[in-house]
């Protein structure tokens, strides 16, 4: 079976492929199509408008597809979560109000209900 893979062009973050996990592995396929953009929401709304598949991020399709309007493919084979990280210049004593900003971020984005529409 032959699907339409609707993709994000050379400039955006899929430019190696999409990721899936094969065992203990982790794969970048590359996939081709007839729609390719840079812009993220673009590409959600071809694939709503059953243009096509695409591979995005939990947080960017839950609601879609808590609502039924889109459904997952391929489970068995997604690709661990990407970490987020906070990069700063290395110091013997950070500055307080850098060291209260990323306890924020680490807490919030913790919350599985960030994640999560609703």
């Amino acid at each position: 079976m032959s699907h339409d893979c609707l993709t994000l062009g050379p400039s955006g973050s899929q430019n190696r492929g999409w990721l899936f996990r094969m065992g203990d592995q982790v794969i970048a396929q590359r996939v081709t199509g007839s729609l390719a953009c840079n812009d993220g929401a673009a590409l959600l709304d071809w694939v709503l408008a059953g243009r096509g598949l695409a591979w995005r991020s939990s947080w960017e399709v839950n609601e879609a597809i808590e609502d039924g309007r889109l459904v997952t493919v391929l489970d068995d084979y997604a690709a661990p979560p990407d970490g987020i990280y906070a990069v700063f210049a290395q110091r013997k004593h950070l500055p307080l109000r850098v060291r209260v900003f990323v306890d924020f971020l680490r807490q919030r984005y913790a919350e599985q209900a960030y994640w999560s529409p609703g």
